[in-house]
């Protein structure tokens, strides 16, 4: 495993709050409900996309590779990290989680789902590990 580049990769809370919160946030809300996706901008600096980047091709740091054409679903691959998470990763993924929930339940609740997701990440993640998780859902109007 290579060692991380210096920098926000080693991220603590409060510095990966400080790119989020210059977001426009209404105009991503506004993308996500129009086109289905949204641009979040400048978000992490070269160097972060560098260093994130650069993990992809160590293979002990994720826990799964998805090839998109085995699922119909066009060309390319993705993979998602394993535990331990990367600071810079663990550190945002609340704060965008905490950001974005709203549009997950609007959306949930438009296509007229049972679930709805939890305000904080933490409780996500509670729910996600839970047997019980199905008991968490509502009823379908």
């Amino acid at each position: 495993m290579s060692a991380a580049p210096a920098g926000r990769l080693a991220a603590t809370a409060v510095d990966a709050a400080r790119p989020v919160s210059s977001v426009a946030w209404t105009r991503v809300e506004d993308e996500l409900e129009t086109a289905g996706c949204a641009v979040l901008g400048n978000l992490l600096s070269p160097e972060e996309c560098r260093g994130i980047s650069a993990m992809y091709g160590d293979d002990a740091r994720f826990r799964s590779r998805v090839v998109m054409s085995r699922h119909g679903f066009g060309r390319g691959e993705y993979k998602y990290f394993g535990h331990p998470l990367p600071p810079l990763v663990r550190e945002l993924r609340p704060i965008l989680y905490e950001r974005l929930v709203r549009v997950a339940n609007r959306w949930s609740e438009a296509l007229r789902e049972p679930v709805r997701f939890p305000e904080r990440h933490a409780e996500f993640l509670e729910r996600s590990a839970s047997p019980q998780r199905l008991a968490t859902r509502t009823r379908r109007s």
